[in-house]
């Protein structure tokens, strides 16, 4: 009961968030919203600035909806535990004119991440990029423009990730 109670509080104050020092975990807006899917993003970037910098950043064993862009980049000494999934929408129109520029091949992407000392592990959690909506719409077509790098490491140092599965 206590638990539940807290995290009330924690979502009415800053999102889905509960901040407990240096180390902020993440828990979706659909346990407050009957299960329907809501954009996660703001709280997951309130969790980088909270704990982004000499912190833990822990995603929760549930699902989240990635539904807007991400840009977690001048972390610092930074853990970054996954756990759970992190499912990109499927509204490829928002994706095709919304994502982050990246020189490489010409492409973009939905999420940039990166900073200096940073680990990112997979605890059992995965990423979804949704990519059967994308070969779907693409009808075969390679390289489409606007698809998006789900999954970028940015204009980083001594960056470890393990176990991450895509």
């Amino acid at each position: 009961m206590r638990f539940w109670s807290l995290l009330t509080l924690a979502s009415a104050v800053a999102g889905f968030v509960v901040n407990e020092g240096t180390t902020c975990t993440l828990y979706p807006e659909s346990l407050t919203h009957r299960g329907l899917p809501v954009d996660d993003v703001p709280s997951i970037q309130e969790a980088f600035h909270l704990c982004g910098t000499n912190g833990t950043v822990i995603f929760s064993n549930d699902t989240f909806t990635i539904a807007s862009v991400l840009n977690t980049t001048n972390l610092r000494n930074v853990d970054v535990v996954l756990r759970g999934v992190l499912k990109f929408s499927d509204n490829i129109p928002y994706w095709r004119t919304n994502s982050w520029s990246v020189i490489f091949q010409d492409q973009v992407t939905a999420w940039l991440f990166g900073g200096t000392n940073v680990t990112f592990r997979g605890e059992g959690g995965w990423i979804d990029g949704n990519g059967q909506s994308w070969y779907t719409f693409s009808a075969n077509t390679a390289n489409l423009p606007g698809r998006p790098i789900v999954f970028t490491v940015y204009n980083s140092t001594n960056v470890w990730i393990d176990s991450l599965t895509m």
